[in-house]
């Protein structure tokens, strides 16, 4: 059975790609650098990483400020 995405859901999932290999890439990575690298918005950037969050994907170790992602 052949599956298509919509052209929405390939840019979600190429957003998700971009976080996780930037966050692999810099474990200090901000938001604020992530919305510079994909060009939304920092509200954008903290659901597509909520949503990151609660699919086990990535986890935050620390404070806001000084803590580190890890990428699963």
């Amino acid at each position: 059975e052949m599956c298509f995405f919509r052209s929405n859901d390939n840019k979600a999932i190429q957003d998700e790609t971009i976080i996780l290999e930037s966050m692999k890439n810099n474990e200090l990575i901000t938001t604020n650098e992530l919305s510079q690298i994909i060009g939304k918005s920092r509200k954008t950037i903290q659901s597509i990483i909520n949503k990151l969050r609660a699919e086990g994907k990535i986890e935050r170790i620390g404070s806001n400020k000084t803590g580190k992602w890890i990428v699963k």
